[in-house]
């Protein structure tokens, strides 16, 4: 077949366009230099023995630390209260499912003031024993024309839907879970994190749109557990970021204007895992990617010393020495510190063989809590002596 010169030329802009694209990808994916230093620390200070009785759990799929005292854990519509400080169990109470759809996340203002984010997308304010104090239905109205009127975003407890309450000017900040974000082409448009005004039911602003590789046009996804952003607010900054993304993004939360743009990676990150096929639906393949994929966990912040930070997960063998799956405990993980204008100030790291299985930011059951001034950590099951010894055990501060 003679192929003349305009075939020839559109060809070659095509396989240029594709190469251009997967390049564009990779360049999401490598690690950037920057600046960094070594400043803080983490520092182990204490460990914490706190008895859990047989009505409790020891183990939570969600926790909330109130006033770096009173541990607030879930699991399903049970939520168990226990004194950080003086290492005691107080109390337990299950909310009433003939009131309630699935509960996806929660936010204590006090502790007789708990937000339940409500699949799908409602708001319900309880009192210290379960009961209904208020219930709001979310505006979709104003909502919907953000997604083209698609029904795609959701409450679910893969993210933190409610990051913080203003009481003086009763805005609530929320956090969407996508459907699926790899099925839309104009991934980039879309924004899952929001302020809403509980007092007129209506909308604020929204921000926090979907960057880096997770705007490719290419036909590519990953696993679901990483598809969806975290968000960190504190007053009126929201800080995005994504499992797959080595930028943060700051941004006004009552604007929604993106301040601040830049790179808090890892050193211990090379690389981000490269995405799978879109239409590869093995599940052996998706777990094989989970127990070798790095990426990011949450945010955290605290308060007592101004600083955040951001909890990394590192590439892992998919298996061990003895041919046998490796497992995603395996990982090592490492804790980045960084300060108010996003620059890192020290990075902790810890192996794979360590007992610790989750910080502050990790994701869903392996994470610990965050304190004003570092963490409590969560040990590994081969760890924990017992069902009676919450999981929540060594704490640590950051030190300069």
């Amino acid at each position: 077949m003679n192929l003349g010169y305009p075939t020839i030329l559109v060809v070659t802009l095509v396989i240029f366009s594709l190469c251009s694209c997967n390049s564009k990808d990779e360049n999401y994916l490598e690690s950037p230099v920057v600046k960094r230093s070594d400043l803080y620390y983490l520092d182990l200070v204490d460990t914490l023995d706190v008895f859990v009785p047989a009505t409790a759990f020891s183990t939570h799929l969600q926790n909330f630390l109130f006033r770096d005292s009173i541990l607030i854990g879930r699991n399903g519509n049970q939520f168990d209260f226990f004194n950080i400080s003086s290492q005691s169990y107080m109390y337990s109470f299950s909310l009433d499912e003939n009131f309630f759809t699935r509960v996806a996340g929660f936010y204590v203002h006090n502790l007789d003031s708990i937000f339940i984010a409500e699949e799908p997308r409602n708001i319900v304010l309880i009192d210290g024993n379960g009961s209904i104090t208020r219930r709001w239905i979310l505006n979709e109205n104003e909502l919907r024309p953000l997604y083209n009127n698609m029904d795609i975003n959701y409450f679910s407890d893969f993210s933190e839907p409610i990051q913080f309450f203003d009481s003086d000017k009763k805005l609530i900040h929320l956090t969407f879970t996508c459907a699926d974000i790899w099925f839309i082409d104009d991934k980039e448009n879309y924004q899952l994190h929001g302020t809403y005004d509980l007092a007129k039911n209506s909308w604020v602003s929204t921000f926090g749109k979907y960057s880096g590789v997770y705007t490719s046009k290419n036909p590519i996804k990953y696993p679901f557990v990483y598809s969806n952003p975290f968000c960190l607010t504190v007053n009126e900054n929201s800080y995005v970021s994504f499992p797959m993304d080595h930028n943060v993004y700051l941004y006004n939360n009552t604007t929604g204007e993106l301040l601040m743009e830049k790179a808090i990676p890892s050193k211990y990150i090379k690389e981000l895992p490269t995405p799978m096929a879109f239409d590869n639906d093995d599940f052996q393949s998706e777990r094989n990617f989970v127990i070798q994929a790095a990426y990011y966990g949450r945010l955290e912040y605290h308060e007592s010393l101004n600083l955040f930070t951001r909890i990394a997960r590192h590439e892992n063998s998919l298996r061990e020495s003895d041919g046998q799956l490796s497992s995603p405990q395996k990982k090592s993980l490492s804790v980045i510190i960084f300060n108010e204008e996003l620059n890192i100030i020290g990075e902790e790291f810890f192996d794979g063989e360590s007992p610790l299985l989750g910080f502050g930011g990790d994701l869903r059951l392996s994470r610990g809590v965050s304190t004003k001034n570092g963490f409590i950590a969560t040990l590994k099951p081969k760890h924990t002596n017992s069902d009676d010894t919450l999981s929540y055990r060594i704490q640590y501060q950051i030190k300069r």
